[in-house]
């Protein structure tokens, strides 16, 4: 379930959309999961030396040109997991490498059939214009923008590898609530059922989705 905001740039800065998402998911598998990765893919956007952009550089176009104006990226600002009725703050057993991070549950490890509620708050900044992604005046693509957790296969375990010129997003399915804010005069286009759209005059516009 996501509650998120778009702050368009005032300056030279890029786009920001802030918000957070509340994540419940249920471990399908017969093993102990100890770490749970998550996509941030906004992050192949954050230079022109990361893995992404060099690769396309190397074979479609200059790595530059995501950050003409800005680059992106994803923030995790806060991480709780939900324990027996309890918030618990874990941001500190969370590290990111590239476009994954790892969220380390080794001392409460998830057992198989158990569920894993986390309710993150997360920043991300979108670049110019660039592979299906980012923002040019007041229009704002917003691809894979939010933290998403990675793909477990009963048997093989974690399925995440990181975003790649030559990859394509592999995802779990899923049940998605989503309420956009945007400011007046913006109007939000998006996957789902749209069930709900308020605000008018200077007010902000608060569209809510559904998708299943």
């Amino acid at each position: 379930r996501f509650d998120v905001a778009l702050h368009p740039a005032k300056t030279d800065e890029s786009p920001l959309i802030k918000g957070g998402v509340d994540i419940t998911w249920r471990h399908p598998g017969t093993e102990p999961v100890l770490r749970v990765p998550m996509h941030l893919y906004l992050n192949a956007f954050s230079g022109p030396t990361t893995p992404f952009l060099k690769r396309m550089g190397d074979a479609f176009r200059s790595p530059t040109e995501a950050g003409k104006k800005h680059y992106g990226g994803c923030t995790l600002l806060s991480i709780e997991r939900n324990v027996d009725g309890e918030w618990i703050g874990i941001k500190e057993k969370f590290r990111v490498q590239d476009t994954l991070g790892f969220l380390d549950i080794r001392d409460r490890p998830l057992l198989p059939g158990e569920t894993l509620v986390l309710r993150i708050k997360f920043e991300s900044r979108l670049p110019t214009v660039f592979a299906r992604c980012g923002s040019e005046g007041t229009f704002h693509m917003a691809g894979q923008w939010y933290p998403k957790i990675g793909v477990y296969l009963p048997g093989e375990g974690w399925r995440a590898r990181q975003f790649d010129a030559y990859g394509e997003f592999f995802a779990d399915f899923g049940v998605y609530d989503a309420r956009i804010s945007v400011p007046a005069g913006y109007e939000v286009a998006s996957t789902g059922e749209r069930f709900a759209k308020s605000g008018s005059g200077k007010q902000p516009r608060i569209t809510e989705y559904h998708a299943e």
